[in-house]
């Protein structure tokens, strides 16, 4: 069952109740027995385990793999073409004539 907070404006007291789903918002304080109000609180919710988020909370050695420098495909044809002004030979192998 959800625990809900209540504050009592007369005797200035806060209170915690457990009630069912489906239950009254209007409780009474149980030192004056006068109307509370229930008081809005965030859900507390806690996620645990692997797979939430693949951001969230990355191991040591993926930290350091994403503070390695990365090397970018146009930079790594670049280093290996430097100084040449011809064009990329083609690798396809040449068709062999057998006739």
């Amino acid at each position: 069952m959800p625990k809900y907070d209540y504050h009592c404006d007369v005797c200035d007291q806060t209170f915690e109740l457990k009630l069912p789903f489906g239950s009254s918002i209007h409780q009474d304080c149980p030192e004056c027995d006068s109307a509370a109000r229930r008081l809005l609180t965030p859900p507390a919710l806690v996620f645990k385990g692997s797979g939430f988020y693949k951001t969230a909370e990355r191991g040591e050695s993926n930290s350091e793999q994403s503070n390695a420098p990365k090397e970018t495909q146009s930079s790594a044809t670049n280093s290996t073409d430097i100084g040449s002004n011809e064009p990329a030979k083609s690798k396809a192998p040449e068709s062999i004539d057998k006739g």
